[in-house]
């Protein structure tokens, strides 16, 4: 019986600290709508400018994977931000958080 509410209460404790760890790191939102001020952008020289909003000391870096090649993204005023020129329509891209904690998210699979 004791092991039993061992195992339950191992339980509750690990779903309580995940649902704590996802409340404190916002999810990366990428509609791509320009009206949202996120995700990829396309500029008039045909260049993407990715963008990812984070508050200060949540995240410790951001990327931008495309083909396999990582494009890290620089932070400015609330916004991680990187551009890439040479990008068509239809594109697949990811993106890479590493959050403060040091826990690292990969992103779902999106196309341009």
């Amino acid at each position: 019986m004791n092991y039993k509410l061992s195992v339950f209460a191992i339980a509750v404790i690990l779903i309580f600290s995940i649902s704590l760890v996802s409340a404190e790191y916002p999810s990366v939102v990428d509609n791509s709508s320009s009206s949202a001020g996120v995700g990829p952008q396309i500029n008039p020289d045909g260049s993407y400018t990715f963008i990812v909003e984070s508050p200060t000391g949540v995240f410790s870096s951001v990327s931008v994977v495309i083909g396999g090649k990582t494009y890290p993204m620089e932070y400015s005023n609330t916004r991680w931000i990187v551009t890439i020129p040479g990008l068509s329509s239809g594109t697949i891209y990811y993106y890479r958080v590493v959050t403060s904690a040091g826990v690292i998210f990969q992103g779902a699979n999106q196309k341009l």
